[in-house]
């Protein structure tokens, strides 16, 4: 039977623990996403998400502002635009959901936060 003898010496302590620790987690590893409505006026929770609402893009400044001040580095914006079509021209619209939102949060906070789409 392998391995008959399991040596715990790295668990033996706290510090011990620490100095082996192989993942190291934080707020700064994270990304939070933000859902944003072109046809929302306010926050709308999002059911099946607890705790996960979609909002109007200029929300999303304020959103990514406040995750920022909070310690994480980067958000991804998921968009939901009033209409679509076949050939999802609303994903490069120069006005879409997304790019209005981008540029919202970019003025907020500049480069400051990693902003995926």
């Amino acid at each position: 039977m392998f391995p008959a003898y399991r040596a715990r010496r790295l668990r033996r302590s706290a510090a011990l623990r620490d100095i082996a620790r192989e993942t190291r987690l934080s707020a700064g590893d994270l990304v939070a996403p933000l859902f944003v409505d072109e046809g929302a006026s306010e926050p709308v929770e999002v059911e099946s998400m607890p705790g996960v609402r979609r909002m109007p893009p200029p929300m999303a400044a304020r959103e990514a502002r406040r995750l920022s001040e909070a310690g994480l580095k980067g958000i991804m914006l998921f968009g939901l635009p009033s209409s679509k079509d076949d050939s999802g021209s609303q994903a490069h619209a120069r006005g879409g959901v997304v790019q209005e939102a981008v540029r919202a949060v970019k003025g907020e906070l500049g480069d400051g936060l990693a902003v995926m789409t």
